[in-house]
């Protein structure tokens, strides 16, 4: 080994650098962990002594050291003598700049340009002065460097800093001879470049070529370019595929709204989507949407049914991928005919199925010179239409308001293999809270499966059918899921259709199969969080024979008895149940037989909403139908309805319905002056809770009557002078929230049920 031989600093990166050794000129390799005395950060021209060494990829230097001489000299000097030995320019600068002495590394960087001028030293010359706000000067650097070394990268970054002082031709020259430069497959940044040079000036001429740049560029970087350039690539296209593309952007651009994405149709002569991102706080509070919107801007004339679902599955598919407005979209159309005003209006105004609104923008109102005030009178009617209160189905999402006691309590019976049993009334949200629990299993990695037992074809009269539904279920759910390729299937994916199962085809010993070998397959591949298998069976009672005589479907006691075991054998397996009565935990025999899963679930009676998550709901509902509430108005609304959410949304639709005045502000005196008509409205409803204690609790049907009849509170003493109530009563009227017992008193919690008893009775 060599010692005491001496060199410069040559080559500098990040960890580790290369010594041009004094005796041969041969480049040295050293690391950082080598040159502990070298002040940092280590520059080039530092002269240095080292040991020579040798590591597995050949010579090395040890102990790297400053030579004296450059220890104890200054750093930097003020002045440099006209006569002072050669110097490193641009190290000395680059220790200065460091050192924030910026006057001093302009004299020091001007100084090697006259004397010793190298490309590195163009670069670092001209990015100090570009990041000291002096652009012109730094462009002076580029050029003077250009005609010394005609590098690609000084153009590039002169190009680059035209293109930031908006001189379009300028960047547009510098670009084009960088790509002249550039080596075969390697064009890419160049094309970029200029794509962006012609998108940013923004001229129909300048978006034409933009597109061709960027396509070049896409095609060499094998279908992959940077976020920014891709949307600028899809803006461009939008903008040149047809006019009113071009307008519909410079429209919501006035508007003040941001376009975040762009794509065109897969028919591209067609039309073309947006996601258009609101900065209006106030339209967005007035409306009740979301920041961000799904545009599609039409191409063609004529707007067909056909485009119009197509419109409506993509406002849906493109709220759960991006996180836009799922429930609003925005349609540009060359104008509006009465047809399609009808089949829009139509969708808006459908109770039965609720439908993303389509807000259709003729070309008209994209020309106009006041977008914002168009915007807000358009908004207004159409959304004002809606009746969100209004909807006869499950609820998720957006849409699903609070719970997040119950899905706690769901998710800790899930976690440990608890059996759960939902018990409520109708309406009161049962089948949205799984729902809504299915929908956010996707987050926790579980696997959830939801049968609503009413779809069971009416000739189904067994199992055979639920066990085929299950597997096939969860065979769809499984396939999604790469960590579980090696479960094997007997029944789920087997046989697409039930019909072509054979008759003679064992499915609940197949299903047991699948489902055995799922769960197996879960534990080999264990990790810190296993997943879980739930399986989600609502409206259980259609399984099930009741007291007035209906069969249930032949096998009962057979399933349930299964599934006990398997949840009995492992954690890793739930069922979820829902009903209206407890029947199937709380009945000892069905049949003169014993219940399988008497006791077996830890019964839940879904509660009413929190006055504050009714109070959220009707808010945020009402602020996207353009209605507000005076103080008392939703307190009101609460007392009345006890916070069940489904009569707390219909009074308000009725409401609504009511005063059609847009917006709107709710009274207390407005509510009650529409009671006794709502009353009648809400018969059906009332008439279903009173029937669905008639013929499964008539004992507390009749203590509900006799409480509406004594004003709607009486003491707990009092009932039991009019009759006894049983502990059992007391428990399914408090889990129904049909009551509560506060002080030895009970009062009715529902106001409404209350004053239709009373009318009832009279």
């Amino acid at each position: 080994m060599q010692s005491n031989m001496t060199g410069i600093v040559e080559i500098v990166k990040p960890t580790f650098g290369f010594i041009r050794s004094d005796s041969n000129s041969e480049l040295v390799y050293f690391a950082f962990s080598q040159a502990i005395e070298l002040p940092r950060p280590i520059t080039k021209g530092v002269q240095v002594t080292f040991c020579m060494g040798r590591n597995e990829k050949g010579l090395c230097a040890n102990n790297v050291k400053p030579i004296d001489s450059y220890r104890t000299q200054p750093v930097v000097h003020e002045s440099i003598p006209e006569s002072a030995p050669k110097i490193d320019y641009l190290a000395q600068a680059l220790i200065a700049r460091d050192n924030r002495q910026l006057d001093v590394a302009e004299k020091l960087y001007a100084k090697g340009l006259k004397e010793a001028p190298s490309l590195e030293l163009i670069l670092s010359f001209a990015a100090m002065e570009k990041n000291r706000g002096r652009k012109k000067e730094a462009m002076n650097l580029y050029l003077t460097g250009i005609s010394l070394f005609p590098k690609r990268k000084l153009y590039e970054d002169a190009g680059n800093l035209a293109l930031s002082l908006s001189q379009y031709d300028e960047a547009r020259s510098l670009f084009k001879e960088a790509l002249k430069l550039s080596k075969e497959g390697t064009q890419s940044g160049p094309l970029l470049s200029l794509g962006r040079v012609c998108s940013r000036e923004d001229t129909l001429t300048s978006l034409r070529e933009a597109v061709k740049y960027y396509e070049r560029a896409l095609a060499l970087s094998g279908g992959s370019i940077p976020k920014n350039d891709l949307l600028a690539l899809n803006i461009a296209r939008l903008r040149t595929q047809h006019h009113r593309g071009n307008l519909s952007y410079h429209f919501f651009q006035a508007a003040n709204f941001k376009v975040i994405y762009a794509e065109l149709l897969d028919k591209t002569t067609e039309g073309a989507d947006l996601i258009v991102q609101i900065s209006d706080a106030e339209l967005i509070e007035s409306f009740g949407v979301e920041s961000n919107i799904l545009v599609r801007v039409m191409f063609k004339a004529e707007v067909s049914l056909t485009d119009i679902d197509s419109f409506g599955k993509k406002i849906t598919e493109t709220g759960r991928e991006h996180g836009t407005d799922d429930q609003v979209g925005l349609l540009v159309t060359s104008s509006i005919s009465d047809e399609l005003k009808k089949v829009l209006f139509s969708r808006i105004e459908n109770k039965n199925r609720l439908e993303p609104a389509i807000i259709p923008i003729p070309q008209t109102i994209i020309e106009t010179e006041q977008p914002k005030a168009v915007l807000n009178d358009v908004f207004g009617q159409w959304l004002y239409r809606r009746d969100l209160y209004n909807v006869n189905f499950p609820v998720v999402g957006r849409r699903f308001f609070g719970r997040n006691k119950d899905l706690d309590e769901l998710r800790d019976a899930i976690s440990h293999g608890t059996p759960v049993g939902l018990f409520g009334l109708r309406k009161v949200g049962k089948t949205s809270l799984l729902k809504e629990l299915e929908r956010r299993s996707k987050e926790t990695g579980d696997i959830l499966i939801y049968i609503d037992l009413l779809r069971i074809p009416s000739d189904i009269s067994d199992f055979r059918w639920i066990y085929w539904k299950l597997a096939s279920e969860l065979y769809q759910r499984v396939a999604l899921m790469p960590r579980f390729s090696k479960a094997r299937w007997r029944l789920g994916g087997v046989f697409k259709d039930f019909l072509d199962v054979p008759k003679d085809f064992p499915v609940a010993t197949a299903f047991d199969a699948d489902l055995t070998n799922l769960l197996c397959t879960i534990e080999e591949n264990q990790t810190s969080s296993l997943t879980k298998v739930v399986l989600l069976l609502d409206e259980i009672e259609r399984l099930l024979p009741d007291r007035l005589g209906k069969e249930g479907l032949e096998g009962y006691f057979d399933f349930f008895s299964y599934f006990r075991g398997v949840s009995q054998e492992s954690n890793t397996f739930t069922l979820i149940v829902t009903g209206a009565n407890a029947a199937i935990s709380e009945v000892p025999q069905f049949s003169g037989r014993d219940n399988p899963v008497f006791n077996f679930f830890r019964e839940i009676y879904l509660k009413f909403l929190e006055p504050t998550e009714c109070n959220s709901m009707l808010i945020i509902l009402g602020r996207g139908m353009g209605i507000r509430f005076a103080k008392g108005s939703i307190s009101k609304i609460f007392s009345l309805t006890g916070g069940h959410p489904f009569f707390s949304r219909q009074l308000c639709s009725y409401i609504a319905g009511y005063y059609k005045d847009r917006p709107l502000e709710v009274t207390p005196d407005m509510i009650e002056t529409i009671l006794e008509q709502y009353l009648t409205f809400c018969e059906n409803n009332m008439r279903e809770i009173f029937e669905r204690l008639t013929r499964d609790y008539p004992e507390e049907r009749d203590f509900c009557v006799r409480l509406a009849q004594q004003g709607g509170a009486i003491t707990l003493e009092g009932s039991n002078s009019s009759g006894s109530l049983s502990g059992s009563a007391l428990r399914h009227l408090s889990g129904y929230q049909l009551i509560k017992l506060e002080n030895g008193k009970v009062t009715l919690v529902m106001e409404l049920l209350g004053r239709w008893l009373t009318k009832k009775v009279e």
